[in-house]
């Protein structure tokens, strides 16, 4: 027979993905809720929960905002009946194409650089208690119909370079955005009557709150990149 120790252990619920843990804003994140008994059970109700949430925020500002900006919970067809052992339910959740910006993970501990971050959690409730399972994360990317058509943009820098100088720089890029995990191509060229040692490329976020009436903008840097020149003058 079963010694109390066991027959006193409560259901386990867990979550998991099916597939990547990646999702194309307008197709399906799918899955499947385990139950783990040690006894017969009944299962009252169960739901899974896709939840988006975001946060804005500056390290130079005193302002943060977060925001729960989606909550899906798709039916689940389920049999009451929890046998003993591992129970298996499957999910499948289709997430907007209007309403899923793409992923932006944590760059901080405490978030404090803004964060998009997109979750599942899934909840039961059985004839003796309720259960909540562990969160886990998956990442959704945008769809750009602007990703297929380059784009550039031209502007004039002054600066001292080897002495006063005039410089003028034009940058072309492969194409209008970009989602998490590209890699940008990126073309400088430069016109110059001096020789110009390096170039200092400079990723860059605009974060901008809106409270009533107020908005709030910072422009912080996310990645900087030093880039030496071979050749003379008026290269690309």
């Amino acid at each position: 027979g079963k010694s109390s120790s066991e027959t006193s252990s409560p259901p386990s619920l867990s979550v998991h993905l099916d597939d990547s843990d990646t999702v194309v804003a307008g197709s399906s994140v799918k899955g499947h809720i385990v139950i783990e008994c040690i006894d017969l059970d009944e299962l009252k109700s169960l739901q899974i929960q896709v939840q988006g949430e975001e946060r804005v925020a500056s390290r130079h500002s005193s302002f943060s905002a977060s925001n729960l900006f989606l909550l899906l919970s798709p039916p689940i067809q389920f049999n009451p009946k929890l046998q003993e052992g591992t129970n298996l339910f499957t999910f499948e959740a289709e997430m907007p194409a209007n309403l899923c910006p793409s992923s932006l993970r944590k760059q901080s501990v405490n978030g404090r650089t803004g964060f998009i971050e997109y979750s599942l959690i899934a909840l039961a409730e059985t004839s003796t208690r309720q259960l909540e399972s562990k969160k886990i994360s998956f990442d959704v990317l945008e769809v750009f119909a602007s990703r297929l058509h380059p784009v550039s943009c031209e502007d004039s820098l002054q600066g001292r370079i080897g002495g006063n100088a005039t410089a003028t720089a034009s940058i072309h890029l492969s194409q209008q955005a970009f989602a998490i995990g590209d890699s940008p191509d990126i073309t400088l060229k430069i016109l110059s009557n001096k020789d110009v040692p390096h170039v200092t490329l400079s990723l860059v976020k605009t974060v901008q709150l809106k409270e009533g009436e107020n908005t709030f903008q910072n422009t912080q840097q996310v990645a900087r990149s030093v880039h030496p020149i071979k050749h003379a003058a008026n290269s690309t």
